[in-house]
């Protein structure tokens, strides 16, 4: 994972920019990040795991900002990360035909007021 330059350009851009709407995060940053199949089958294959890894940066990064430090249970990160997923699709075009207002991909607090449901 050390050598692929797309993992420290994401980690630089989550740390610079934690507050920035879907709309605003490179196209290709959020095609690296986003995977194309079920959560549950990502976790159950030995794949390339550098999606997760970016959003535990993110959410770490995003608690810090608030001052708090976070220890999910497993399958609550899983959910946590399935609707980061979700909502990186929406923003690719991927989940549905629907368009959707751009949202603040790293407000992990505020993912309930959005009403996504575990995937």
């Amino acid at each position: 994972m050390a050598n692929n330059p797309l993992i420290q350009e994401s980690i630089d851009y989550i740390t610079k920019n934690i507050n920035t709407k879907t709309s605003e995060i490179p196209k290709h940053l959020l095609e690296y990040w986003y995977i194309s199949e079920d959560v549950a089958d990502y976790f159950s294959t030995k794949g390339d795991v550098s999606p997760f890894y970016i959003f535990l940066h993110a959410f770490n990064t995003y608690n810090k900002t608030l001052g708090k430090e976070i220890e999910l249970p497993t399958l609550d990160i899983m959910a946590k990360f399935g609707q980061f997923q979700l909502l990186i699709g929406l923003a690719l075009g991927k989940e549905t035909k629907v368009t959707c207002n751009p949202v603040s991909l790293f407000d992990f607090d505020n993912y309930s007021k959005l009403n996504i449901t575990d995937l």
